[in-house]
């Protein structure tokens, strides 16, 4: 799983990325991830995108490849 893959995550709570005008939708079928919708990726609409979310922190599912 891509989630496990990275030592470090940013986060962003859906209420935040929905009051910047995201569609947040549920990533699993038992969803503790969700996914933001971007129809289009202009520089600006990234930035806001970015701004929702944390500094980068430690994941604690990390599971390096053995």
């Amino acid at each position: 799983m891509a989630i496990r893959r990275r030592s470090q995550v940013r986060t962003a709570r859906c209420g935040a990325l929905r009051s910047a005008g995201f569609e947040v939708v549920a990533t699993f079928i038992k969803p503790d991830h969700y996914s933001d919708v971007l129809s289009d990726a202009p520089a600006e609409r990234f930035a806001s995108l970015r701004s929702c979310f944390s500094s980068p922190v430690d994941n604690p599912g990390f599971q390096p490849d053995r």
